[in-house]
């Protein structure tokens, strides 16, 4: 085929995607999809990890812990700098790697900075991704910290698939566009909301790039995660107050993207304010977002009970007998190679907060406790206050915050996006190309960086042909849209 015929041909397709796609929603189809494969944890006469055990077969190869570390920047989220709590957190991952009876993985923890009570599995590199902010309110004991990686070790057991290719198409195809107007909120003159734009914004990405499961393969996890804390030593009714803390992380950002909705109806329907561009992010995926959390909240309700029920059926006397082990938990926890650094970055996440309530002066003296000692130049540290800076008007010293993110050697693709456009402003345009062109290798090809890259291009005298080619075959009417603005 030549290439005005392919060109042609792609258009023709994107233009075809542009009108199927519209009005199309993600928490829909995923509904359709999620008993696909079913649940083998129904009608058990005996413990799930004894069917499980014997077909477990690891893969060949030696999982690659940078390249899963790069997955995890991918979707904006920073190594966290505390080591000593993330070899306490594989020293417990590997006492449940041990117990499980069947071939051993290779499985390692990597502590990220994210204020929320979750970890998240990416399944090819055999990483857990474990929140600092699980240390902070809702987990007590070593028992919960094990549920917590048994439930995400399990679905490496159980062999679950990553994201349903149709999952990732719809996921693509509805949110790509909205995520570069997302990303691009903070190169504009108009900050108002900008924090809350910028979260809703990662949190779409998060959808896009990492791991869903279904239900099926959810109440699998947790069956499995009971059986591993079981063998391990631990107590199984900790998987319930997993889910429970879960449940509360859920109802959290579902309350946060409603109060945002709301703030942007009043916006919308004022004549005398002006909603940002970059609002759109709130719009368009907002109430998509919120719906999927409403689920995700009503779905913990049924898995606490299916825990319950499975826990007494199989381990009546160790959910009757095992204590909670708190007390090497404890002094973890309290230790000043865990406290010191973990009071910063919770200090942190308390002015990102304030940033969201809109309170800059609090956001900000709080950003300043956390620049000291060994988090001076922390990627996740300096972004939020890039984010304060931002929001404050002051360009001058959020450039300065932003470039020591970029510069900290743990930059996420946020970073490395908002580093670009701060040097398009300024005309730095050669400069912008060269990190963009980094950024596009290291994160494999996101189809969000092409309009900057486009842009980068014609600026510079070069050729950018391949990258708008590139946007039609991701076959995306809002992303072919930027990326045509950016050529002209």
């Amino acid at each position: 085929m030549s290439r005005i015929k392919l060109i042609l041909t792609m258009v023709s397709v994107l233009a075809l995607m542009g009108c199927q796609t519209q009005g199309v929603k993600l928490g829909d189809l995923k509904d359709k999809i999620s008993g696909i494969g079913g649940d083998r944890t129904e009608n058990l006469d005996a413990p799930f990890v004894e069917q499980i055990a014997e077909k477990y077969t690891p893969k060949e190869e030696t999982p690659s812990v940078e390249k899963g570390q790069l997955e995890v920047r991918k979707v904006n989220l920073s190594q966290s700098d505390i080591p000593y709590l993330e070899n306490y957190a594989n020293e417990v991952l590997t006492r449940l790697v041990d117990a499980w009876p069947g071939e051993k993985p290779q499985v390692k923890v990597i502590l990220v900075s994210d204020a929320n009570y979750r970890a998240v599995t990416f399944i090819d590199n055999k990483i857990i991704a474990l929140s600092i902010g699980t240390f902070r309110e809702l987990m007590d004991s070593e028992d919960q910290l094990a549920a917590l990686l048994a439930h995400e070790l399990s679905h490496i057991l159980a062999e679950h698939g990553t994201k349903n290719e149709l999952d990732v198409l719809v996921s693509k195809a509805s949110m790509a566009s909205e995520l570069y107007l997302g990303s691009q909120a903070n190169a504009t003159t108009d900050l108002s909301n900008q924090y809350a734009k910028t979260k809703i914004a990662s949190w779409a990405a998060e959808n896009l790039l990492f791991p869903t499961w279904n239900r099926a393969q959810e109440n699998e996890a947790d069956t499995l995660g009971i059986d591993l804390l079981v063998l391990a030593g631990y107590q199984p009714r900790a998987m319930t107050k997993v889910i429970n803390s879960l449940e509360k992380t859920s109802q959290t950002r579902k309350s946060f993207i409603e109060s945002q909705l709301e703030e942007e109806s009043l916006v919308s329907n004022d004549p005398s304010r002006v909603s940002s561009p970059a609002a759109v992010i709130i719009s368009n995926i907002g109430a998509q977002l919120k719906d999927q959390y409403g689920q995700e909240y009503d779905s913990y309700q049924v898995r606490k009970t299916q825990t319950i029920e499975y826990t007494r059926r199989f381990y009546k006397s160790e959910y009757r007998q095992r204590k909670y082990q708190k007390d090497r938990f404890g002094k973890v926890m309290l230790s000043d190679k865990v406290s010191s650094p973990l009071a910063k970055y919770f200090t942190v996440m308390d002015g990102e907060r304030s940033l969201a309530d809109g309170k800059l002066d609090d956001a900000l003296s709080k950003g300043y406790k956390g620049l000291s000692g060994d988090q001076a130049s922390d990627p996740y540290i300096r972004y939020v206050m890039y984010q304060i800076r931002l929001q404050q008007g002051d360009v001058e010293k959020a450039a300065i915050n932003l470039t020591k993110a970029f510069e900290s050697g743990r930059a996420t693709l946020a970073m490395y996006h908002d580093f670009a456009n701060y040097l398009l402003q300024g005309k730095r345009y050669g400069k912008a190309l060269a990190v963009l062109l980094v950024a596009d290798d290291l994160f494999e090809q996101p189809d969000i960086l092409l309009p900057s890259i486009i842009k980068a291009s014609k600026a510079s005298g070069r050729n950018s042909s391949i990258y708008n080619l590139r946007c039609m075959m991701a076959l995306n009417k809002g992303l072919w849209q930027q990326c045509s603005q950016a050529s002209n």
